[in-house]
């Protein structure tokens, strides 16, 4: 497997666990309604494309649209439960009634055919879509370290490391909240897009990318900063050589295997970071 493929894909590894990471310690819980939104969004996306709109005006589109029904499930299903102190178990089952609706929509105007978007595949060669994807994942994995060294990223790590404390002293967290969603959606939604553009994509691509995601949030540490960013290099290093020496069909399986290993033998993750706080 080629270097740029191998970046590629420990990039968007990265961006779907900086989805997980925004979300999880922002809300509580795993919210699978999100790989679904990402697969809604990047078959609209396709949709688009195939139909002769601008690029631009359909990536604004896109990204507009599934921020906006981000933040209307989020007020009309997950605020309501929130409310009444639902356990995180039951808002993590919730999302996932959230996600079967949307991938039956997805499937109803789609269909489950795989696609690979011709945003750019048609028109650069694949060293080019590399350096593309390279870059474009470089200048979000900066915004995202950028965001932690500011105002901004203090409040984060504040509810991170205790919500009702940040709101004893009366500090508003709504807001926060809805930005933390914001970017959460956003970065799953830009890494889904990257890979729609240079493999084939099917409708369960996204939840696949957004579990390995936080497989790679888990191994690299959760109250790790940027300990998942190597333990997403690690992990599509190790899926590299399952596919070339082994078979393609193990690598996937294989992710999971390393993270009952590492959750055994190293059960803090690589940053050395308590886990036994975790909720779902």
């Amino acid at each position: 497997m080629l270097l740029p493929e191998l970046i590629s894909r420990a990039i968007i590894y990265s961006l779907f666990a900086i989805s997980f990471v925004y979300f999880y310690y922002s809300y509580g819980f795993f919210n699978f309604s999100i790989p679904a939104l990402v697969s809604f969004g990047v078959y609209l996306l396709n949709f688009l494309i195939v139909n002769h709109y601008n690029p631009v005006f359909s990536i604004v589109l896109v990204f507009s649209m599934i921020i906006f029904i981000n933040k209307t499930i989020d007020w009309a299903v997950f605020y309501h439960f929130t409310k009444i102190s639902t356990p995180n178990l039951n808002l993590m089952i919730v999302s996932l009634g959230v996600y079967a609706i949307i991938m039956g929509l997805t499937s109803i105007l789609w269909g489950n055919m795989p696609i690979k978007n011709d945003l750019l595949s048609n028109r650069l060669i694949s060293h080019q879509l590399g350096t593309i994807h390279f870059c474009v994942g470089l200048i979000l994995l900066l915004t995202y370290m950028i965001i932690l060294n500011t105002k901004l990223g203090l409040m984060f790590r504040a509810i991170q490391s205790d919500k009702t404390l940040v709101q004893i002293y009366g500090i508003k967290i709504a807001p926060f909240l809805t930005i933390f969603g914001g970017l959460s959606i956003t970065y799953a939604l830009s890494s889904g897009i990257i890979r729609s553009i240079d493999y084939s994509y099917i409708p369960t691509s996204s939840f696949n990318l957004y579990i390995t995601g936080g497989v790679a949030m888990i191994i690299g540490g959760v109250k790790s900063k940027y300990g998942f960013i190597l333990a997403s290099f690690f992990i599509s290093i190790l899926q590299s050589i399952i596919i070339l020496n082994i078979n393609a069909a193990w690598s996937d399986a294989i992710v999971y295997v390393v993270l009952i290993i590492v959750l055994i033998f190293r059960p803090l993750g690589f940053s050395g970071k308590r886990l036994k706080k975790i909720e779902i």
